[in-house]
Formats: structure tokens, sequence, C-alpha cells
């Protein structure tokens, strides 16, 4: 059972993994260190699953596991950029000692097909970002025509969220003077990424909640939808 941190994240208590230790949660001046660009390819190597194995059976599927995948990719680039990713989400140096299939963090834990799974999920949890589905899960059961339409409109639908895409940049900014309270860079620096993110999702919802109801309550417009609270807004999106 995948556990909830989020209490855990807002208030930035600690996060322990078994055999690993504390899970780093970086504040936004390490994220600005690093680099947007650097950061998704951390989550892109860190939420790489199985299920992105197109030419797998069913049955050597289900006896792989995530961890596996990890220890399978021998690429240069892969392997460099994971061990960048681990070793900034530990903050202890990572090694892959392949002879015994597993990664020490630094001078006794280890990464194991045990606890792998729930070291990226907090990671990703703390980062406000999922796994994605692979698209040929998606597209397995389509006909050709019809996959060839999906992956068309898949493509203009990634170069659309790429383009309307919040950048950091305007996240800090939005966060900055957006909400109730002006926010100095300091302040804002010393967020974790996670603090940082759900202020901005709060300003966004509490925002878009007050100019349905200034259309709602004005006599020029007629306004037939209905838009959930802003609060029942934040706690979906937990």
């Amino acid at each position: 059972m995948k556990v909830d941190y989020s209490t855990h994240l807002l208030l930035r208590e600690p996060i322990s993994i078994k055999e690993v230790g504390e899970v780093h949660q970086p504040l936004v001046k390490e994220i600005l260190h690093i680099g947007e660009e650097k950061l998704d390819e951390y989550i892109k190597v860190l939420s790489l699953s199985k299920e992105h194995i197109g030419n797998m059976n069913e049955v050597e599927l289900r006896r792989m596991t995530n961890f596996d995948l990890v220890f399978l990719i021998t690429d240069q680039y892969f392997r460099s950029t994971i061990i960048e990713a681990l070793e900034f989400f530990t903050q202890q140096k990572v090694c892959f000692l392949k002879e015994v299939h597993f990664i020490s963090v630094g001078k006794q834990g280890r990464l194991n097909g045990e606890n792998y799974d729930e070291f990226v999920d907090i990671v990703l949890e703390m980062l406000c970002r999922g796994r994605a589905q692979p698209d040929h899960q998606r597209t397995k059961k389509m006909s050709g025509k019809q996959r060839s339409i999906y992956n068309k409109i898949m493509k203009y639908r990634r170069l659309k969220q790429k383009k309307d895409k919040f950048q950091l940049v305007d996240i800090i900014n939005i966060v900055k003077h957006g909400g109730p309270n002006f926010l100095t860079r300091e302040q804002i620096k010393k967020m974790t990424y996670y603090e940082l993110m759900k202020c901005f999702e709060m300003i966004i919802s509490k925002d878009n909640y007050d100019e349905y109801l200034r259309y709602k309550t004005s006599p020029n417009y007629k306004v037939e939808e209905s838009v959930q609270h802003w609060t029942i807004s934040i706690k979906n999106n937990k």
C-alpha cells in the first residue's frame, strides 16, 4: 500500500526509507542551481518503469521489477544521469554494484528491488509528478489507423503542453506577488520545491474561483456552469 507523505512534505518533516535513510527534500534555490532541464532529466530516468518495455511478454514483465530495469539499461548517459539523480535526492555517494545487484547509498545504505519503488514514489510526490503511462500500453488494442490518429493527436498535445507549461520563473513570480502577502526572494529560495508548487496551486485555484464568483454575481453575465470551491480543488490535487 502506497503511503501518503503529503503532510510530511507540507510541514517539511523528515521522510526516511529503510536501508536508505532520509530522502532529501530539495529547496527552490537548489532547483535553481541545477536547472529545470536537469530536474526534468532526473524525473525522466527515475520514473522509468518496466511498463515502458514494449517487446516483453506478460510473464517476463510480471517477474521483472522496476529496479531490475535500471540494471538492465547500460547506456552511459542513462547510468550517469540516474546516479546524479540518486545522489541529489539522498545527498550521499551512490554506486551500482552489479555483482550483488543493488545500489549502495553512502557507507551502509542500499537501494534494491524491495525499496526502490518506494524511494522513487516519494521523490515524484515531492516534485508533484507521477509516473507516465507508456504510449504502447494505451495503443496496444488499437487498429493501425486508430494508432496513427492517436499518435498525431498526442504529438500535437505534447507540443501544446510544452508551450502552455508554466516555467519555474512564472511559478516563482506568481507565488511572490499573487498571494495575500508579498514574499521576498529569500523566503521563496528557502521553500522546498513541494511547498512552492502547493502554494502556486492554491493561488491559482483561489484566483480561478474568485473570478468565477465575479462573473456569477454580475448582472451583466449569465453563468450556468458551477465551479467547485477552491478548497475542494486543493483537496483533490493533494
